[in-house]
């Protein structure tokens, strides 16, 4: 997965841009599994109609806040994470190739407190996200990728107590919903490959919402109104191989961002020198605006 950031009034904002799965079909049913202490994790892909088509399925969890709750005698500190991705591929030949995947990510923290009626404080993550790919094989040296996608990324933060004459539950969340298209024209060659193309997201920023309950009395305030922006973009760089151990990567990005019928405009040039100098140390070096 990729993420693209940005930052408007010195507070900077990401968003997921695109998404990449496993891109190959094995030919028979493949997985694996990994369980430790705390975490599990595992791996799945079952080929479909001759290899013409698979499913993929990975996802991890936490259990501390399990074993918290276990040994915790009625308190407990809550920390875990889970996500899961399910993903499909479709290749009816050669020149075509379709990808769909969905993300879903949850990560938690807080403490509960048992002693004198109920107190729970939390703060968790939430992520969700699906993208839908085309791939078309022009030729040997030309191919296009075009991808939708969808995601939402909200923090929460909770307040809970409960005893004999108190009650009340906070909750302040703040998310932003992103739709986006991105196109991306490549041309390989044996010692190049470059990429043109342009990408198009519509953000919808959440900034504040506040709900409340306080003996039974509700109440939901937003301190500031949500809004919406558009985020188009052209890109082109070339990925240069410089011998056996080194790469160049030259690219050039002009972004246009629009929101609050004001547009601001903004070119970043990028310029990246990669050299191995063994297997497992990389030389790099980076000019980016």
């Amino acid at each position: 997965m990729s993420y693209k950031g940005f930052t408007i009034k010195n507070v900077h904002y990401a968003s997921l841009t695109s998404l990449t799965t496993v891109d190959t079909i094995t030919k028979s049913f493949t997985g694996e599994a990994d369980i430790g202490i705390a975490t599990a994790k595992g791996v799945l892909q079952i080929p479909l109609f001759k290899q013409k088509s698979a499913i993929f399925i990975a996802g991890r969890r936490s259990y501390y806040d399990i074993l918290f709750k276990t040994f915790g005698k009625g308190n407990a500190d809550i920390f875990a994470f889970q996500d899961y991705n399910i993903g499909w591929i479709y290749q009816p030949n050669k020149k075509n190739k379709i990808k769909f995947t969905y993300y879903h990510e949850r990560d938690e923290a807080g403490t509960v407190v048992n002693e004198t009626g109920f107190s729970k404080g939390s703060a968790y993550k939430k992520q969700n996200a699906f993208g839908l790919s085309w791939k078309y094989n022009i030729n040997n040296q030309f191919s296009n990728e075009a991808v939708l996608y969808q995601n939402t990324f909200s923090i929460s933060l909770t307040e809970e107590r409960r005893n004999v004459s108190t009650f009340y539950k906070y909750n302040f969340t703040t998310a932003i919903a992103d739709v986006g298209l991105k196109n991306t024209l490549t041309y390989t060659q044996p010692k190049a490959t470059s990429f043109i193309g342009f990408e198009a997201i519509r953000h919808n920023f959440m900034p504040t919402k506040f709900i409340g309950d306080e003996q039974g009395e509700q109440f939901n305030i937003k301190n500031i109104d949500d809004f919406n922006a558009l985020d188009v973009s052209f890109f082109a760089s070339s990925l240069i191989q410089l011998g056996s151990n080194a790469k160049l990567n030259v690219g050039l990005r002009n972004n246009n961002y629009v929101t609050n019928g004001s547009t601001f405009n903004s070119i970043e040039p990028r310029l990246t020198y990669n050299y191995q100098i063994k297997t497992r140390v990389l030389l790099k070096y980076l000019i980016h605006d």
